[in-house]
C-alpha cells in the first residue's frame, strides 16, 4: 500500500499543528509550512521521521505558491492539502481589506 502524503499550510500552530500531529501519527507522511521556522522546526522534531519542513509566508502570494510547488514535487505529489493559516478578527460585512490587514499583520 503506498504512504498517503499531506500538507498542512499554517502548521507552527493552533488546529495546523494538531492536525499535522494527526495525519503523521495516522500513517501519513507530512509536509508542514508557515512562517514561523523555530515553531515549524520544534513540530518537525516531535513529529520525527518522514516530515518536511518549509518556511513559507501566505501573504506573498506567488512566492506562496512557489513554494507549495516546490514542497509538492518534493513529496512526489500529494493526496491532502490543508491551509489552516492565519489569525483573524469578526468580519460580518466580509470586508476583503479586513482580511488582508490580518494576513499581513
Amino acid at each position: 500500500m503506498l504512504k498517503r502524503k499531506a500538507i498542512v499550510i499554517g502548521a507552527s500552530s493552533g488546529i495546523g499543528r494538531e492536525l499535522s500531529k494527526l495525519l503523521a501519527a495516522e500513517g501519513y507522511s507530512v509536509g508542514i509550512m508557515a512562517r514561523r521556522l523555530p515553531l515549524l522546526n520544534e513540530l518537525a522534531a516531535e513529529i520525527g521521521a518522514d516530515v518536511l519542513v518549509q518556511e513559507v509566508d501566505v501573504s506573498q502570494i506567488q512566492r506562496a505558491m512557489e513554494a507549495l510547488d516546490v514542497m509538492i514535487e518534493q513529496m512526489g505529489g500529494v493526496d491532502l492539502v490543508v491551509i489552516s493559516e492565519g489569525t483573524g478578527e469578526n468580519n460580518d460585512p466580509l470586508d476583503w481589506s479586513v482580511e488582508l490587514e490580518t494576513m499581513a499583520g
